[in-house]
């Protein structure tokens, strides 16, 4: 979540909703959040590893933690939400709506066709602004890691904020214990245990699940039927199932994993890193 930056829709602007179903758009939210978590963490590994195999070559056996470059909050944020103040809604009402999270009818609810939405962060997770300062900007890999954490840390869309505030805050704690737990060492004893694993990968799916479920349980005591229903639509991807992990089905956790590991297993070759110290399967 972080802080968040809004804006108005510009003067004379009409405004159309682009997004489709909320069904829809918070399954795959909670695929994104959870591929961006790992992808998060890798670039942060594998920037830190290089800086540290550079200060090696020049003598500088400083030990490096990984967490001491992680922060909790968003530092970086790209778009913005929207806020139309009740003065200005006339003008929206056939296109936008108000999120009444004790509503049992979300059908005309869409991700973005509400009056307040926030650019919701797909990690949440911060980058400490001394990572900057051990760049050397001389080195083009150094570089571009830098510029994929940024975006990565950055990266968001547009959700109601009732959502944000809601069961997306479920999963923000979520990144921040669990990057803790998986992100541990320095740079000199762990630097060859990947962090992007199956059984990584499974936990994060357990843990969001077990949160998940207790967030549905509260909410419906306190009768915010809205929120309960957006709460499964995260479950359903949570809950999708696992598949044997030696097969490749298109619609199973073991696919998304692979689109996480291909991806960086790419990246590694593309910088000449070696894989195994980032990905297991």
């Amino acid at each position: 979540m972080g802080k968040r930056r809004r804006e108005e829709p510009a003067q004379g602007e009409d405004y159309t909703p682009t997004s489709g179903p909320l069904s829809e758009a918070l399954e795959l939210h909670a695929q994104q959040r959870c591929e961006m978590f790992f992808h998060y963490l890798f670039y942060m590994k594998a920037l830190l590893d290089v800086i540290y195999i550079r200060n090696q070559a020049r003598n500088k056996r400083q030990i490096v933690n990984y967490l001491a470059y992680i922060q909790d909050h968003a530092t970086h944020q790209i778009a913005k939400g929207r806020r139309i103040p009740a003065s200005k809604r006339v003008k929206y009402s056939s296109a936008l709506f108000t999120f009444d999270k004790q509503s049992s009818d979300l059908s005309d609810i869409t991700a973005t066709n509400t009056f307040s939405t926030d650019a919701a962060h797909f990690c949440n997770l911060g980058i400490s602004p001394r990572l900057a300062t051990q760049i050397d900007s001389t080195s083009s890999t150094e570089v571009r890691l830098l510029n994929e954490l940024e975006r990565v840390a950055g990266d968001t869309c547009q959700l109601p904020q009732r959502i944000n505030l809601g069961p997306d805050k479920v999963i923000d704690q979520l990144h921040r214990e669990l990057a803790r737990i998986i992100f541990f060492g320095n740079v000199r004893d762990s630097a060859t245990i990947p962090r992007t694993t199956w059984a990584n990968y499974k936990k994060y799916l357990d843990w969001a699940k077990q949160r998940m479920e207790s967030y549905v349980d509260a909410e419906r005591g306190k009768g915010n039927n809205a929120l309960v229903e957006c709460a499964t639509y995260y479950l359903r991807f949570y809950s999708k199932q696992l598949e044997n992990p030696r097969r490749n089905h298109s619609n199973s956790q073991w696919a998304v994993f692979r689109f996480i590991s291909a991806a960086q297993e790419w990246f590694c070759q593309d910088v000449n890193l070696d894989a195994k110290n980032y990905v297991s399967l």
